[in-house]
């Protein structure tokens, strides 16, 4: 018997969409790229660094993957991005998954680098592929920290340059929906909490309220954006895939 609603995973959940995903070669952007795929979406894979890794990407999904984009988006490269992509297919989705995640200890050059990469670029992107006049869907990755805590001041972090970053992120996400809403441009954000790390390695999680669930892993993440991207009626929303841990930030 089939189901009484369609699937947002089934395979043409995103038919005729073309997806524009930055930082394609992480372990989330790999993930994405691979969850998007399966969905029907059209890719064109933005990398920094790793042309090994998108170019396996590439073999692996073909032939849902459009083109492979290099650029560097700190060095003002996000005009030249979006013109490369649209020359491809013009982007129906865009999931800024690009970011660096840098200790308030880093030099002060690559902090800022991390300022531009984790809070401009989006929004630059997003200015410029509105200016094609056509719907968009937008996702932002965000941090599952950037929720404020429900009494007193924020927890110390040691990435408290990092946090503010995303913070201001997530606060564009929702301004940026409402401004971008009657251009039929939705904009939404994924939260993910501590994700699950390789095999022989650890980093402090903080509390996980939700008992017997594992940290979230890059699939659960990417099929969050999925949902999102899938879902023409949803604008504004910040989805935390975090087992719980942006509820337990108040100190």
């Amino acid at each position: 018997m089939s189901p009484p609603f369609p699937s947002l995973f089934a395979p043409d959940a995103l038919d005729g969409h073309v997806v524009l995903l930055t930082g394609a070669t992480g372990p989330i952007g790999r993930a994405t790229a691979r969850v998007l795929a399966a969905a029907g979406g059209r890719l064109l894979l933005h990398y920094h660094t790793h042309p090994d890794l998108a170019e396996a990407l590439r073999a692996e999904l073909a032939p849902a993957v459009l083109g492979l984009l290099p650029a560097d988006l700190v060095a003002a490269a996000a005009a030249d991005l979006v013109a490369a992509a649209s020359a491809i297919a013009p982007p129906t989705a865009l999931v800024n998954a690009a970011a660096r995640f840098l200790p308030d200890t880093a030099p002060a050059a690559d902090l800022a680098r991390m300022n531009v990469l984790n809070q401009i670029v989006p929004a630059v992107l997003l200015e410029l592929l509105a200016e094609q006049g056509t719907p968009l869907s937008v996702i932002n990755l965000l941090d599952a920290r950037v929720v404020p805590p429900f009494s007193g001041p924020p927890p110390r972090s040691p990435y408290s340059a990092y946090l503010q970053t995303k913070r201001v992120l997530a606060a564009s996400t929702i301004r940026d929906a409402l401004r971008y809403a009657p251009r039929g441009i939705r904009v939404n954000g994924v939260a993910p909490g501590p994700v699950s790390l390789p095999a022989g390695t650890h980093a402090p999680a903080g509390p996980l309220p939700l008992a017997g669930t594992p940290r979230p892993t890059p699939a659960a993440i990417a099929s969050a954006v999925l949902f999102l991207l899938a879902s023409p009626q949803i604008t504004g929303q910040i989805l935390y895939v975090d087992s719980g841990q942006h509820l337990a930030l108040a100190p």
